[in-house]
């Protein structure tokens, strides 16, 4: 064989072994996955609000998610949950529910946590199948709030609450912390040891303005001044 077709055949040889490997890593290699898309429910339009989004796209842009924030503003349930129905038939990975949205529409939110992947930002919707939370937990903000009040009375006292909504939401939630904590940390190892004595004298709502708030603390310090006030 002469010199020039031993080098054709062995260029031919090589463009072929490249081709093989070259073929073999592409059938190897893993298929491209498909860009996840997220939904970010919103409620009212506040700074809290806005910092949610503003985290959310740059979390989004720099993790390569399709992200749509979805603005339900401060409509009725209804309306709430019916949005959320709709992204449960629209195939979307996962979706983050803020703040009111998840009270106005708890069952909506469970039922949509059941078929796609759902957090909690904010409010939380407990028990459910999402799959983590975003925020305070406000049970738990209500246990150390009770522990706080211990250690400033450790001999008991009279308190006053200040909370923003006593019966629903997460004012609710913090105030069956605090008082379940406030009965446990009152016992003491020694039996013979009378535990502190605590009494909630009042319990005062502000529903979530600022300016009854301030109205309520200064009740608390005018009618009541040998309490303590707990928010």
């Amino acid at each position: 064989m002469s010199g020039k077709r031993f080098a054709i055949l062995c260029c031919l040889m090589l463009a072929s072994a490249v081709g093989v490997i070259v073929a073999i890593v592409v059938l190897e290699a893993p298929p491209m996955q498909a860009t996840p898309k997220l939904v970010l429910v919103t409620g009212e339009q506040d700074s809290y609000q806005q910092a949610v989004e503003l985290g959310a796209q740059a979390a989004a842009q720099a993790r390569g998610v399709e992200l749509e924030i979805k603005p339900l503003g401060d409509g009725d349930s209804k309306a709430a949950a019916a949005a959320l129905e709709g992204l449960a038939r629209g195939g979307v990975q996962g979706v983050v529910i803020c703040r009111s949205v998840n009270e106005r529409a708890p069952v909506a939110v469970r039922e949509l946590a059941g078929k796609t992947k759902v957090i909690t930002c904010g409010e939380d919707v407990w028990p459910s199948h999402r799959i983590c939370h975003v925020g305070t937990g406000e049970y738990s903000a209500g246990r150390i709030c009770a522990s706080v009040v211990k250690e400033a009375l450790p001999s008991g006292g009279r308190i006053v609450v200040l909370v923003d909504d006593a019966a629903r939401g997460p004012g609710a939630a913090r105030l069956a912390g605090f008082r379940e904590n406030l009965i446990w940390i009152g016992r003491v190892s020694d039996p013979h040891e009378l535990p502190p004595q605590f009494e909630v004298v009042e319990c005062l709502e502000d529903f979530g303005h600022a300016g009854l708030c301030a109205r309520n603390m200064r009740q608390a310090a005018s009618q009541y001044p040998d309490a303590i006030s707990s928010t």
